[in-house]
């Protein structure tokens, strides 16, 4: 078994353990921001400590950082109701090496056919794909070229990931 494999085994795992406890879990599956949050679902306005301004939005009963990972996860919703997907994850982390951890926006899974491998046995296989939600920025005086925001940790956090975990594709959108 591979890193990766080992990894999504451990993923997945974990989000059975947790949807296992919540209370509505059993019901529909995920949990809400109510039962994790308490009360308090959603934020107005930027929070104080965001540097690129982003709106919190809440899709699906779930809070999310940002109106464009909100829009990003009602993307991934309608790739697996037309069956483009299987299905997907979000928030999810990655241990690297230095004690750092990463925690990716989504991670999607899209699974098809290879091949028969014996009698009526088909062999499936998974593609996995990292996306990282990013604020885009235009070209001013203070950033001469546009392009996405990222700061000095997740420029450092996203060369650790690809050398760790060289298999995977992140998108960045």
């Amino acid at each position: 078994m591979t890193d990766i494999e080992e990894y999504l085994k451990t993923c997945s795992d974990d989000v059975r353990k947790i949807n296992s406890n919540a209370p509505s879990a059993a019901a529909s599956g995920t949990i809400t921001p109510t039962e994790v949050l308490g009360s308090r679902s959603t934020v107005k306005g930027p929070s104080s400590g965001s540097k690129y301004k982003n709106v919190r939005t809440t899709y699906n009963g779930i809070l999310y950082h940002s109106k464009k990972e909100a829009d990003t996860a009602r993307d991934l919703d309608l790739r697996v109701k037309s069956g483009d997907l299987t299905y997907w994850i979000r928030q999810v982390p990655f241990d690297l090496p230095g004690g750092v951890r990463y925690i990716a926006d989504f991670l999607t899974f899209e699974r098809y056919p290879t091949g028969y491998v014996g009698p009526d046995v088909v062999q499936d296989m998974w593609d996995v794909c990292v996306i990282e939600v990013k604020a885009w920025h235009k070209a001013t005086a203070k950033h001469p070229v546009a392009g996405f925001a990222f700061t000095p940790e997740a420029k450092i956090k996203m060369k650790l990931f690809k050398e760790k975990y060289s298999q995977l594709t992140i998108t960045i959108i």
